[in-house]
């Protein structure tokens, strides 16, 4: 996963670089939007690994449950930079 990830990344800089007529806000913002992902996946891993310990306790959905809202949360703030990168890009 994290390969497929680093390879989009490396894939979208060379197109990019290819592009002269790309201006700075632009390339601040794809910069932004690649950070975003990158921590995104970064927390379904963390989150992922959380969960499948869960599933070796004995009180599993009590276990998720706790997991549930802390995702949630984090996911959120990653929501709303990226709303404020798309209302930047809109205006």
């Amino acid at each position: 996963m994290r390969k497929l990830i680093l390879q989009l990344l490396l894939g979208v800089t060379a197109s990019a670089g290819a592009q002269p007529h790309v201006d700075t806000g632009q390339a601040q913002r794809d910069a932004e939007r690649q950070r975003i992902d990158i921590e995104r996946t970064s927390l379904d891993g963390r989150f992922t690994a959380e969960e499948v310990a869960c599933y070796e306790k004995f009180f599993v959905n009590f276990c998720l449950n706790k997991i549930k809202p802390r995702r949630r949360e984090a996911l959120l703030s990653l929501r709303q930079q990226e709303n404020l990168l798309n209302d930047t890009e809109r205006k």
